[in-house]
C-alpha cells in the first residue's frame, strides 16, 4: 500500500467528503459490477474507487483483495487485482488507472508513462516520429492526446497480460508544474483573449463559489485562490493537470526509466533515441528561482498584465509556499530523489 500519510481528522475528513461514494459502490455488493456497470467515465471512477476500497478495507478490517471480489466481477474483478499487484490500489484515492496514461511505441521498444504538463505534448511527438508513417497518419495534431490514445494507447487486457515495454516517464520540477498549470489553464486565456478550455470554465465556476463570490469567467482566480480551491478538494476529485505526479507512478517504481522535463535530451540519449530539440506546446511563463517574492500571488490575471513572469517564485508567498509544500510533499520528495536536485521553493 502506498505510504499517505491520513491521521484520525483526515480520515474522518474523507468519508465525510465521501459518503456518497460508498452508498454508489456498496449498492453494487448485491449486483457485483463490471465495466459497464460503471456510471461515470472509468478514468474518472477509478480513483474514487480506490477511495472506497482503502478506506472500506480499514474500517472492515478486511483486506483489499476480499472487497474487490465482493464489490467486483469479470474483467473489471480481474483488472482491479491487476493494478493491487502492481501497486495502484490502497492508496486512498491517490492514484491513476494507468491504462489511460500509457502508451506502446513499438518502432522505440518503450511504453511511455505520460503525466499532463510535463511536456507530454513533446514526449508523445518525438516517439510518434520514429514510427512508421503508415501509423501516424491519422494522428490529429490538434487532437493529439485523444489520438495517440487511439492508436497507442495500452488498454486493460493488455495490462492484465503484461504487455508493455520497459517503461519511461518524464517528471517535472513540481512547483514549476503547479504555477505553470494555474497560467496556462486560468490566466492564459485572460491574457490571450481566448477561450478557456471546456473542463477549466467548471472549476473556475467552483472556486468562485467557494469564495462566496457571483461566478464571473472574466475574472477567472489568482494563484492564491487557485492553491486553496486544489487544496480543499478530496485527492481522488484532483484534475489530471494538477494531480500530484506521484499518483500517476506505481508504488514500486524500481523498473521505471525516468528523466525530468529540464533535461529531455539527456532523457532521450539515455533510451539510445535521437531527440529534436523542439518543444512542442511551450508552458506559458518560466521557471521558480530562488527569489520567491509573491507580489504576484494574489493577482487576478487580468491584473498580471504585461508583468514579466519567467520567474515563477512571484507567485509564492510565505503562506503559499508552506501550502504547495503540503500539497506537493509526495512530488518534491519523489523529483528531488529522481533529479538529484533540490526543488526551489
Amino acid at each position: 500500500m502506498k505510504s499517505i500519510e491520513l491521521n484520525s481528522y483526515d480520515l474522518a475528513s474523507e468519508i465525510e467528503q465521501s459518503q456518497f461514494i460508498f452508498q454508489e459502490y456498496s449498492n453494487l455488493k448485491n449486483e457485483p459490477a463490471d465495466f459497464g456497470d460503471i456510471e461515470e467515465r472509468f478514468v474518472f471512477a477509478y480513483p474514487k474507487i480506490d477511495l472506497f476500497l482503502s478506506i472500506e478495507s480499514i474500517t472492515s478490517n478486511t483486506a483489499i483483495p476480499e472487497l474487490i471480489d465482493v464489490y467486483f466481477t469479470g474483467r473489471l474483478n480481474r483488472y482491479l487485482h491487476t493494478c493491487l499487484s502492481k501497486g495502484y490500489l490502497g492508496r486512498f484515492g491517490a492514484t491513476v488507472d494507468p491504462s489511460s496514461y500509457m502508451l506502446n511505441f513499438p518502432s522505440s521498444s518503450l511504453s511511455l508513462l505520460w503525466i499532463p504538463k510535463n511536456s507530454c505534448t513533446t514526449l508523445k511527438r518525438e516517439l510518434m516520429a520514429k514510427e512508421p508513417v503508415e501509423k501516424t497518419a491519422f494522428i490529429l495534431k490538434r487532437m493529439i492526446h485523444r489520438s495517440c490514445k487511439q492508436h497507442f494507447g495500452i488498454n486493460r487486457n493488455q495490462i492484465m497480460r503484461d504487455e508493455v515495454f520497459p517503461t519511461a516517464c518524464i517528471l517535472r520540477d513540481p512547483v514549476a508544474r503547479i504555477v505553470s498549470c494555474y497560467l496556462d489553464k486560468f490566466a492564459k486565456p485572460v491574457l490571450r483573449e481566448k477561450p478557456f478550455e471546456r473542463f477549466v470554465i467548471g472549476h473556475i465556476e467552483a472556486a468562485q463559489i467557494q469564495l462566496g463570490i457571483t461566478p464571473e469567467l472574466e475574472r477567472s482566480i489568482s494563484f492564491s485562490e487557485f492553491i486553496d480551491y486544489i487544496f480543499s478538494r478530496p485527492r481522488w476529485a484532483s484534475n489530471s493537470h494538477w494531480r500530484p505526479q506521484s499518483d500517476f507512478i506505481p508504488t514500486d517504481h524500481t523498473d521505471i526509466h525516468f528523466g525530468t522535463v529540464e533535461n529531455l535530451p539527456e532523457f532521450f540519449d539515455s533510451l539510445g533515441l535521437s531527440y529534436s530539440s523542439k518543444n512542442y506546446n511551450k508552458s506559458f511563463g518560466g521557471k521558480v528561482t530562488t527569489g520567491n517574492t509573491g507580489d504576484l500571488a494574489n493577482h487576478l490575471p487580468k491584473e498580471i498584465g504585461n508583468e514579466d513572469i519567467t520567474d515563477y517564485g512571484r507567485f509564492l508567498t510565505d503562506a503559499g509556499r508552506d501550502r504547495v509544500q503540503r500539497v506537493l510533499a509526495e512530488d518534491i520528495k519523489l523529483y528531488s530523489e529522481i533529479s538529484k536536485s533540490k526543488v526551489n521553493i
